[in-house]
C-alpha cells in the first residue's frame, strides 16, 4: 500500500523539512482536474471513521472529518481531500497516473481485505517531490 502524505504540513510535530511544503504547491491542478480527484477521492472505500473533526495541520482554522480512506492501492485521508478542494495542490505523478486507470472503477469495487489494517502499518509514504 501507498499512504498519500504529499507535504511535511501533514505533520502535527516533527515535520520532515526536507520534504516540500503546500505553501509551494499551491494551485497547481486545474479546477476541473481537481473536482474529478476529489469525487474520486471520496469514493474510496472508508477503512477508519472518527467521531470528532481533525485539525488541519496547514491551516488551524480548518476542522476536517478524521477519515482514513483507500482505493485497495493508496490510502489517504481526509486532509489531503480538503487541502485538493481548497488549495488545488500538487500531486505526484504516480498518484496521477494511477487515478487515470483507475477513475472508471465505482466505489466498493475493491473489497476491503481483513488485513488492510495490518498491511497500513507498512505502507510508503508518498509526497511530492
Amino acid at each position: 500500500m501507498k499512504n498519500l502524505v504529499l507535504y511535511r504540513d501533514r505533520y502535527y510535530q516533527d515535520q520532515p523539512l526536507s520534504r516540500p511544503s503546500i505553501e509551494d504547491n499551491k494551485f497547481k491542478l486545474s479546477e476541473s482536474l481537481a473536482y474529478e480527484i476529489v469525487a474520486y477521492l471520496e469514493s474510496g472505500s472508508t477503512i477508519l471513521e472518527f467521531v470528532s473533526p481533525t485539525i488541519d495541520p496547514y491551516n488551524s482554522a480548518d476542522q476536517v472529518p478524521n477519515i482514513i480512506l483507500t482505493d485497495g492501492i493508496y490510502v489517504w485521508d481526509a486532509i489531503i481531500i480538503h487541502w485538493i478542494k481548497k488549495y488545488r495542490v500538487r500531486l505526484p505523478d504516480e498518484f496521477l497516473t494511477h487515478y487515470e486507470n483507475m477513475k472508471s472503477k465505482q466505489k466498493g469495487s475493491i473489497p476491503l481485505r481483513d488485513d488492510i489494517l495490518e498491511e497500513l502499518k507498512d505502507a510508503e509514504d508518498i509526497f511530492c517531490t
